[in-house]
Protein backbone atom coordinates (compact mmCIF):
# COMPACT_ATOMS: atom_id res chain seq x y z
CA UNK A 1 0.00 0.00 0.00
CA UNK A 2 2.73 2.40 1.27
CA UNK A 3 4.51 1.73 -1.91
CA UNK A 4 1.12 2.47 -4.21
CA UNK A 5 0.89 5.69 -2.18
CA UNK A 6 4.63 6.94 -3.17
CA UNK A 7 4.42 5.58 -6.50
CA UNK A 8 1.28 7.87 -7.26
CA UNK A 9 2.64 10.72 -5.17
CA UNK A 10 5.70 10.44 -7.92
CA UNK A 11 3.24 10.22 -10.87
CA UNK A 12 1.32 13.29 -10.11
CA UNK A 13 4.29 15.24 -9.95
CA UNK A 14 5.70 14.71 -12.63
CA UNK A 15 2.31 14.59 -14.63
CA UNK A 16 2.17 18.13 -13.32
CA UNK A 17 5.66 18.91 -15.06
CA UNK A 18 4.29 17.16 -18.47
CA UNK A 19 0.98 18.89 -18.07
CA UNK A 20 -0.38 20.56 -21.83
CA UNK A 21 -1.04 24.32 -21.32
CA UNK A 22 -3.99 25.96 -21.59
CA UNK A 23 -2.99 27.21 -24.67
CA UNK A 24 -3.27 23.63 -25.70
CA UNK A 25 -6.13 21.91 -24.65
CA UNK A 26 -8.31 24.78 -23.12
CA UNK A 27 -10.21 24.31 -20.09
CA UNK A 28 -9.13 20.90 -19.44
CA UNK A 29 -5.67 22.03 -18.55
CA UNK A 30 -6.78 23.26 -15.23
CA UNK A 31 -9.17 20.76 -14.24
CA UNK A 32 -6.49 18.37 -14.94
CA UNK A 33 -4.06 19.90 -13.06
CA UNK A 34 -6.71 20.68 -10.16
CA UNK A 35 -7.18 16.79 -10.32
CA UNK A 36 -3.43 16.11 -9.98
CA UNK A 37 -2.91 18.12 -7.01
CA UNK A 38 -5.81 16.61 -5.04
CA UNK A 39 -4.54 12.92 -5.89
CA UNK A 40 -1.03 14.37 -5.38
CA UNK A 41 -1.88 15.55 -1.41
CA UNK A 42 -4.26 12.43 -0.80
CA UNK A 43 -1.40 10.64 -1.57
CA UNK A 44 0.90 12.82 0.36
CA UNK A 45 -1.18 12.37 3.53
CA UNK A 46 -1.07 8.59 3.52
CA UNK A 47 2.68 8.33 2.31
CA UNK A 48 3.31 10.55 5.31
CA UNK A 49 1.16 8.58 8.01
CA UNK A 50 2.77 5.66 6.78
CA UNK A 51 6.92 7.55 7.02
CA UNK A 52 5.43 8.00 10.10
CA UNK A 53 4.92 5.19 11.92
CA UNK A 54 7.49 2.73 10.33
CA UNK A 55 10.10 5.38 11.46
CA UNK A 56 8.35 4.42 15.06
CA UNK A 57 8.23 0.73 14.80
CA UNK A 58 11.99 0.15 13.76
CA UNK A 59 12.88 3.00 16.19
CA UNK A 60 15.13 1.92 19.08
CA UNK A 61 13.52 1.17 22.44
CA UNK A 62 13.73 4.98 24.47
CA UNK A 63 14.27 6.61 20.86
CA UNK A 64 10.60 6.83 19.55
CA UNK A 65 10.02 10.24 20.10
CA UNK A 66 13.01 11.17 18.89
CA UNK A 67 13.10 9.06 15.56
CA UNK A 68 9.06 10.43 14.96
CA UNK A 69 10.12 13.93 14.77
CA UNK A 70 12.12 12.88 12.03
CA UNK A 71 8.65 12.72 9.28
CA UNK A 72 7.62 16.11 10.66
CA UNK A 73 10.51 17.38 9.95
CA UNK A 74 10.66 15.73 6.45
CA UNK A 75 7.76 18.18 5.35
CA UNK A 76 9.65 20.90 6.52
CA UNK A 77 13.24 20.09 4.84
CA UNK A 78 10.91 19.43 1.49
CA UNK A 79 9.14 22.78 1.56
CA UNK A 80 12.96 24.47 2.19
CA UNK A 81 14.65 22.17 -0.73
CA UNK A 82 11.97 22.76 -3.52
CA UNK A 83 12.04 26.52 -2.96
CA UNK A 84 15.62 26.08 -3.30
CA UNK A 85 15.49 24.44 -6.39
CA UNK A 86 12.31 26.56 -7.58
CA UNK A 87 14.73 29.67 -6.92
CA UNK A 88 17.50 28.29 -8.63
CA UNK A 89 15.06 27.92 -12.02
CA UNK A 90 13.68 31.58 -11.30
CA UNK A 91 17.20 33.12 -12.22
CA UNK A 92 16.44 31.97 -16.00
CA UNK A 93 14.60 34.69 -17.92
CA UNK A 94 11.23 34.93 -17.49
CA UNK A 95 10.04 34.07 -20.94
CA UNK A 96 11.76 30.70 -20.52
CA UNK A 97 11.18 30.02 -17.03
CA UNK A 98 7.37 30.30 -17.99
CA UNK A 99 8.02 28.13 -21.12
CA UNK A 100 9.45 25.30 -19.64
CA UNK A 101 11.38 26.30 -16.60
CA UNK A 102 8.70 25.88 -14.54
CA UNK A 103 8.08 22.68 -15.30
CA UNK A 104 12.18 20.95 -14.71
CA UNK A 105 11.19 20.56 -10.66
CA UNK A 106 8.29 18.75 -10.90
CA UNK A 107 9.97 16.17 -13.20
CA UNK A 108 12.85 16.03 -10.75
CA UNK A 109 10.53 14.99 -8.57
CA UNK A 110 10.99 11.10 -10.06
CA UNK A 111 14.41 11.35 -9.01
CA UNK A 112 13.12 11.02 -5.46
CA UNK A 113 10.41 8.64 -6.17
CA UNK A 114 13.11 6.31 -7.16
CA UNK A 115 14.74 6.31 -4.76
CA UNK A 116 12.05 6.17 -2.28
CA UNK A 117 10.86 3.41 -3.68
CA UNK A 118 14.26 1.67 -3.79
CA UNK A 119 14.57 2.48 -0.02
CA UNK A 120 10.46 1.58 0.57
CA UNK A 121 11.63 -1.98 -1.22
CA UNK A 122 14.68 -2.27 0.98
CA UNK A 123 12.95 -2.11 4.51
CA UNK A 124 11.66 -4.91 6.25
CA UNK A 125 8.72 -5.53 8.21
CA UNK A 126 9.06 -3.71 12.00
CA UNK A 127 9.44 -6.24 14.91
CA UNK A 128 5.98 -5.05 16.20
CA UNK A 129 4.44 -5.65 13.14
CA UNK A 130 5.65 -9.07 12.57
CA UNK A 131 5.00 -9.95 16.15
CA UNK A 132 1.24 -8.63 15.80
CA UNK A 133 0.95 -10.78 12.46
CA UNK A 134 2.06 -13.48 14.53
CA UNK A 135 -0.74 -13.20 17.23
CA UNK A 136 -3.10 -12.14 14.59
CA UNK A 137 -6.44 -14.24 14.37
CA UNK A 138 -8.53 -14.43 11.30
CA UNK A 139 -9.09 -11.21 9.06
CA UNK A 140 -12.07 -8.84 10.26
CA UNK A 141 -14.85 -9.09 7.21
CA UNK A 142 -16.07 -5.40 8.60
CA UNK A 143 -13.06 -3.79 10.86
CA UNK A 144 -14.83 -0.74 11.53
CA UNK A 145 -18.20 -3.10 12.99
CA UNK A 146 -15.32 -4.69 15.11
CA UNK A 147 -13.21 -1.55 16.19
CA UNK A 148 -17.14 -0.05 17.61
CA UNK A 149 -17.86 -3.65 19.12
CA UNK A 150 -14.64 -4.01 21.07
CA UNK A 151 -13.51 -0.37 21.65
CA UNK A 152 -16.62 1.65 20.40
CA UNK A 153 -15.94 3.83 23.90
CA UNK A 154 -12.23 5.31 22.99
CA UNK A 155 -13.40 5.71 19.33
CA UNK A 156 -16.07 8.04 20.59
CA UNK A 157 -14.09 9.54 23.29
CA UNK A 158 -11.25 10.39 20.71
CA UNK A 159 -14.10 11.90 17.93
CA UNK A 160 -15.02 14.04 20.70
CA UNK A 161 -12.01 15.11 22.10
CA UNK A 162 -11.69 17.68 19.46
CA UNK A 163 -13.63 20.66 20.38
CA UNK A 164 -14.61 22.89 17.99
CA UNK A 165 -13.71 26.32 17.44
CA UNK A 166 -15.79 29.18 18.18
CA UNK A 167 -17.99 31.15 15.69
CA UNK A 168 -15.87 34.54 15.19
CA UNK A 169 -17.84 37.53 15.81
CA UNK A 170 -17.15 40.82 13.22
Amino acid sequence: MLIATLALMGATTVGIGLLPTYETIGMAAPVLLVTLRLLQGLAHGGEWGGAAIMTVEHAPEGRRAFYGTWPQMGVYAGIVVSNLVLGAFLLLPEDQFRSWGWRIPFLLGFVLVVVGLYLRRSITESPEFTRAAAEAREPVKVPIVEALRTSGRGVFVTFGAKRPRPARST
